[in-house]
């Protein structure tokens, strides 16, 4: 409902209702009257569509459903059934409800395939195996392929590797069946119980399903538990192990009226013999009292005193007859880890297997065991019966002799004991004091029973060492080893003339050039050759503490001559005065007269002696120089090195000596300065001009008389 104001005879606009799902009626024209205020429209409902859709996974184009629609208005009831299609499910089997204002009015139904199972038989199987088979099912879609292994059955084999298809809506498509075939199978069939005269095995084929029948076989005396094995071959029986495919076991027993025996061949020693053909144990049967004659072994050397048992009254009697063999083997010596002892040769022995026997007696040797079983089958020279031994230890007596042969007065005999087949070892030997084995010293210990004496070399100990010394005089070459200053003296108190080549510096100088003092050493050739010299008799040491000396004097420089300023060595200029073939000179210098101190030279050449290249001169400033001489008046001044410049000279060159009084001085010039003065004196009229030099200058001031 709606109101409003407007002007009689005015039109009304009437209100719009189409958002609410109504429309005016046609035809409808409203005009105010005078007097009326309610006015009514008509309205009618709108007519809406109600659509929908049909979709689905896997659903082919041609069964897609076309789509359903229904003309409703609001109110209205609409309801469209979902179409049914084969194989397919719809999400919403009916689209229903009553339509309102702006409802709903597109809908869409998704249909999905169905879950189908499909299963798979098997035939062709055993009862047994059937009983518990359970068929294969699996499960998927429809309309969707499957592929699935046929199964595996124990002792069966599959007509087909797999079962393929397409999932269907019909069951009975959805039935599908593998037929099998056994696999072929067989039955082992093993007797036992009759001892000699058990039946062999049998092996029945056949297939997994068939079946099979065996009669046992007929044996004397004895009847067995199955007098037919009869069954189907089953899986088990296509095994080819033992485990799964058990064989079937038919036991035969004894009648009644007889006892089993048993008769065993043994050695004196109770023993079974075995691994000799044709003896075996024996077997059989009898009544209770009988005499059962025992086997006779005498074709193959063995015999028995027992020719005959009787049967007791017990069953499964054993009786044990003692067969002896006499043989002819062959024995070897061996060690313990049975290796032959070739110095042994292989030796024949004759006895009755497995009786005792006592070990061979071998020089020099002990038996391991000293008795041993003779075998059960000869032996040759190819494979002989091993006997271990070890060898006996022998006394070997040790005399000391010199090289001669003579016994050594004061040494003791030594004695030692060792395995024979040795050699001695010495480092167990008490040492004789003073004396050594002289090589070769190896002695060996003899295979025996009995101990032995042998005179064994010595040599006396001595300790040697070098002697003497010789003094040169520095010269700036590497002086030469003379081998005449240097001595050995002999155990005999001699001299051991030694050669250029048998003594050298040590290692830490291996040349002698510069002054010094230097040890002098055997060389290994001198050593060598010294001990070559004693070997006869000395077993020769040398004391490396001992060593001779060469000592290299410095080399004396000479007095330098004198330089003096009334005599200088230089007449011509008496600052630069040559260099000395012997001694050291220091150079003087020159100024003009200045009366300044510090113009003075501070510094001097010095000049080492010409006749010595190798003399350095050391860089050396004003403190080493000696200048107190110099005075500031014109004249030669004696300049020269101080103690420490000196000591400057001395620590560079070391291969020399020399002090003071080889050094010549040189000398300081101061020259007169040249000055030229003017002084006018008046005479008379006339000017007269007189130059004064220097020393005129410095004479008292006296005046020129007229």
């Amino acid at each position: 409902m709606t109101n409003g104001t407007t002007k009689t005879d005015a039109a009304i606009a009437t209100p719009d209702y189409s958002a609410e799902g109504y429309s005016q009626v046609a035809g409808q024209t409203l005009v105010t009257k005078p007097g009326v205020t309610s006015y009514k429209v008509q309205y009618t409902t709108q007519a809406q569509t109600i659509t929908v859709n049909y979709a689905g996974t896997g659903l082919p184009t041609d069964q897609i459903p076309a789509v359903q629609t229904q003309s409703v208005k609001i109110g209205d009831t609409y309801s469209l059934v979902s179409p049914t299609i084969t194989g397919y499910t719809p999400d919403q089997a009916i689209i229903t409800g009553v339509y309102q204002n702006k409802g709903q009015t597109n809908f869409t139904v998704t249909y999905a395939p169905i879950d189908v199972t499909v299963t798979i038989q098997h035939t062709g199987l055993d009862s047994t195996t059937a009983s518990t088979d359970k068929p294969q099912t699996v499960t998927g879609k429809y309309g969707t392929n499957f592929s699935v292994a046929a199964a595996d059955i124990p002792g069966y084999t599959a007509a087909q590797a797999t079962v393929s298809g397409t999932y269907s809506a019909d069951p009975t498509a959805n039935m599908y069946i593998v037929k099998y075939t056994g696999k072929p199978a067989t039955v082992k069939i093993n007797y036992t119980g009759a001892n000699s005269a058990t039946p062999q095995s049998v092996t029945l084929t056949g297939v997994v399903g068939g079946t099979y029948s065996q009669v046992s076989p007929t044996v004397t005396d004895y009847t067995p538990d199955q007098a037919t094995v009869a069954n189907m071959f089953t899986a088990a029986n296509a095994a080819t192990d033992t485990t799964t495919n058990k064989p079937i076991t038919v036991t035969y027993t004894l009648n009644s009226s007889l006892l089993s025996y048993t008769i065993v061949p043994v050695d004196i020693n109770q023993n079974p013999i075995t691994g000799v053909t044709g003896i075996s144990t024996v077997t059989g049967h009898a009544k209770a009292g009988a005499t059962v004659d025992t086997p006779d072994y005498t074709s193959l050397g063995y015999v028995t005193k027992e020719p005959n048992v009787t049967i007791l009254t017990t069953n499964n009697q054993s009786f044990k007859v003692v067969y002896q063999k006499q043989i002819t083997y062959m024995l070897q010596a061996v060690d313990t880890s049975n290796q032959p002892i070739t110095t042994v040769p292989l030796f024949p022995e004759t006895g009755y297997v497995g009786t005792t026997a006592t070990a061979p007696t071998i020089a020099g040797y002990n038996a391991v065991s000293s008795t041993y079983t003779v075998p059960q089958t000869a032996t040759t020279n190819a494979d002989p019966l091993k006997i271990q031994y070890t060898l006996k230890d022998v006394t070997v007596t040790l005399v000391p002799v010199d090289s001669n042969g003579n016994t050594i007065a004061g040494l003791t005999d030594l004695t030692v004991t060792q395995v024979g087949g040795t050699t001695v070892d010495e480092s167990k030997l008490t040492p004789q004091t003073g004396y050594t084995f002289k090589a070769p010293t190896t002695i060996a210990v003899p295979i025996s029973d009995t101990g032995i004496s042998v005179k064994v070399p010595y040599l006396k100990d001595a300790t040697l060492g070098l002697s003497g010394s010789d003094t040169r005089t520095y010269s700036n070459s590497a002086q030469a080893i003379d081998s005449t200053k240097y001595t050995v003296t002999l155990p005999d108190g001699s001299n051991y003339a030694l050669k250029a080549n048998d003594v050298e510096l040590t290692s830490a100088t291996p040349t002698a050039k510069d002054a010094g003092t230097y040890q002098v050493q055997l060389t290994a050739s001198g050593e060598a050759a010294i001990k070559a010299a004693l070997a006869q008799n000395y077993a020769v040491s040398f004391d490396t503490s001992k060593t001779g000396s060469l000592t290299i004097s410095p080399k004396a420089l000479t007095t330098a001559a004198a330089n003096t300023a009334l005599v200088p060595a230089n007449t011509t200029d008496s600052a630069q005065n040559p260099q000395l073939a012997t001694s050291i000179v220091v150079q003087g210098g020159t100024k003009v007269y200045d009366n300044k101190p510090a113009t003075d030279a501070s510094t001097f050449k010095v000049l080492g002696p010409s006749q010595y290249t190798d003399f350095t001169i050391p860089t050396l400033d004003a403190s080493d120089f000696d200048t107190t001489a110099i005075s500031q008046d014109a004249g030669s001044y004696q300049v020269t090195l101080n103690q420490t410049g000196l000591q400057a000279l001395k620590d560079a060159n070391k291969n020399y000596s020399f002090d003071a009084t080889d050094v010549q001085n040189g000398l300081f010039v101061i020259a007169p300065e040249t000055v030229t003065a003017t002084v006018q004196v008046l005479l008379k009229h006339t000017m007269v001009t007189v130059r004064l030099t220097q020393r005129a200058m410095r004479s008292p001031y006296r005046r020129v008389k007229k």
